[in-house]
C-alpha cells in the first residue's frame, strides 16, 4: 500500500526591522573593528620588528665601538668580557668578533677563539654597502638550531681603515613574545569595543524603530475604526512629520465622518417628512376622489334624471379616470408603507383587457389634439 505524503507548507522566516536594522548595524560594526585591528595589529608588528632591528643595530654599533681597542691590540681577556656583557642579552643567542685577517679573536664559544672562517668574514666585508650610508651593516634571517632568528653582519671600522667584522645573533622570542602580547591586548580591546558598539547599536535601533512600531499600531488603531486615536511622536525629523500628518489626515477623516453622520440624520429627517407629506396628501385626495366617484355613480344610477348614451359613456369615462387616480393615491400610500417597512402585497390575478379598456380611453384623449398620433389597441391571447 502506497503511503499518502502530506505536503508540508514551509513558512517563510520574516525579521521585523528591528532585526533587520541590528542585522545590518553588527555586521557593518563587526568588519569595520576587524579591518581596523587588523590594520592596527599589522602596524604594531611593523613597529615592534623595526624596533628589535634598531636595537639589534645599536646593540652592535656599541659592540663594534667598544671593541676597537681590544681589537687592535688583541686583548682576548676584555673581548671576552665583551663577548660575556653581550651574551648576557637574554635574546642573544652568539656572538663572533673577526680581526682584519678573518681571525676569531672574540666568540661567546671559547673553542672557536683563534680559529679562522674567511668564508664567513668575506661575505661581511664583500656586502654591497649602500654608499650613500654611513652605516656598514645589514641584517638577515638565518635557520639557528630549528629555529628562524636574525643575525646582523658589520665592518668594524676607524676611520676608513677595516680592522676587522662581527656576526650577532638574535632570538625572535622576545618579538613574538610582545607581539603575542599586542595580539591578545588589541583582540581584548576590540571585544570591548564590539561589546560596546553592539550595546550602542540596539539603543540606536531601538530608538529609530519605537516611532515605527507607534505608527504602526497607530495605523492599526485607525483601520479598526478608532478615529479619535492619535499617535505620540514628538522626533523632529521626518518620522515626526509622518505623525504629524498621519495625525491632521485622522482629524480631516474624523470631521468628514461626522459631517457625513450630520447629513445623513438631516437625509433621514427629509425622508420622513417626505413619508409624511405623502401619506397626509394621500389622505387628503382620496376623500374629494371618494367623493366623485360616488357623485358619477349616482348619475349613472338617475339621481338626477335619466342620462342618454353619451353622456352615459362619458360619466363612466369619469368614473374609471377617479379609480384610476384613486388607485394612484393608494400607491403613494403603499410606498410609504414600503420605506416604511410595514408593506403587505396582495397578488391577485386580473383581466388585462379591462386594464386596457381603462387606459385606451384617456391614452385617446392625451392624443386627441395631435393628429399625426394613433393609439391601437391589439390583445392577442
Amino acid at each position: 500500500m502506497d503511503e499518502l505524503k502530506i505536503p508540508v507548507k514551509k513558512e517563510r522566516l520574516t525579521l521585523s526591522i528591528l532585526q533587520k536594522y541590528l542585522i545590518v548595524t553588527i555586521s557593518l560594526l563587526v568588519l569595520a573593528i576587524l579591518a581596523s585591528s587588523i590594520f592596527f595589529l599589522n602596524n604594531i608588528r611593523n613597529m615592534i620588528r623595526t624596533e628589535n632591528m634598531m636595537r639589534l643595530e645599536t646593540l652592535s654599533s656599541s659592540l663594534a665601538q667598544n671593541s676597537k681597542e681590544a681589537t687592535l691590540s688583541w686583548d682576548y681577556t676584555l673581548l671576552i668580557k665583551i663577548c660575556t656583557n653581550v651574551i648576557e642579552e637574554t635574546d642573544i643567542l652568539y656572538l663572533t668578533l673577526f680581526d682584519d685577517t678573518g681571525r676569531i679573536i672574540g666568540d661567546s664559544d671559547q673553542n672557536k677563539v683563534g680559529k679562522t672562517n674567511v668564508e664567513a668574514f668575506n661575505k661581511i666585508i664583500n656586502y654591497e654597502y649602500d654608499i650613500d650610508e654611513d652605516n656598514n651593516f645589514y641584517i638577515e634571517k638565518v635557520r639557528y638550531e630549528n629555529e628562524e632568528i636574525l643575525e646582523i653582519k658589520r665592518e668594524i671600522r676607524i676611520d676608513d681603515r677595516l680592522i676587522g667584522a662581527l656576526i650577532l645573533g638574535a632570538s625572535q622570542e622576545r618579538m613574538k613574545r610582545l607581539v603575542s602580547v599586542v595580539t591578545v591586548k588589541i583582540f581584548l580591546i576590540s571585544l570591548g569595543i564590539l561589546i560596546f558598539g553592539v550595546i550602542v547599536a540596539v539603543i540606536f535601533v531601538r530608538t529609530l524603530t519605537q516611532p515605527i512600531k507607534l505608527l504602526h499600531l497607530g495605523a492599526q488603531k485607525i483601520g479598526s475604526g478608532d478615529l479619535e486615536h492619535r499617535i505620540q511622536i514628538k522626533t523632529r525629523d521626518e518620522i515626526g512629520e509622518l505623525a504629524v500628518a498621519f495625525n491632521e489626515m485622522t482629524e480631516k477623516m474624523s470631521t468628514g465622518i461626522q459631517k457625513l453622520d450630520q447629513q445623513n440624520l438631516e437625509l433621514k429627517e427629509f425622508d420622513r417628512l417626505k413619508s409624511e407629506f405623502l401619506a397626509n396628501t394621500s389622505h387628503e385626495l382620496r376623500t374629494p376622489l371618494n367623493g366623485i366617484i360616488g357623485l358619477v355613480d349616482s348619475i349613472l344610477d338617475g339621481a338626477d334624471g335619466p342620462v342618454n348614451a353619451e353622456q352615459d359613456r362619458h360619466m363612466q369615462m369619469v368614473k374609471k379616470c377617479s379609480v384610476s387616480l384613486l388607485e394612484l393615491v393608494n400607491n403613494l400610500l403603499d410606498l410609504s408603507k414600503l420605506e416604511a417597512g410595514l408593506m403587505e402585497f396582495d397578488v391577485q390575478e386580473f383581466n388585462l383587457k379591462d386594464v386596457m379598456d381603462t387606459v385606451m380611453p384617456i391614452a385617446e384623449g392625451l392624443v386627441r389634439d395631435k393628429p399625426d398620433v394613433n393609439v391601437k389597441l391589439e390583445v392577442h391571447t
